[in-house]
């Protein structure tokens, strides 16, 4: 699966977001919006502004 590929990827930025949207499907009932993205870029001790590209 390409999505479990970049959550093992050297790259930091792919290995995130990966990371977030393996979270987000494993939590169908919250939508994927800005907020909860700060959320887990928060919980994840990363700023959201910062993950950017």
């Amino acid at each position: 699966m390409r999505l479990e590929a970049a959550a093992d990827a050297d790259d930091s930025w792919a290995r995130f977001h990966a990371g977030y949207v393996l979270w987000l499907l494993d939590r169908p009932d919250l939508p994927n919006t800005r907020r909860i993205w700060e959320f887990w870029c928060a919980s994840s001790g990363r700023d959201a502004a910062e993950t950017a590209r």
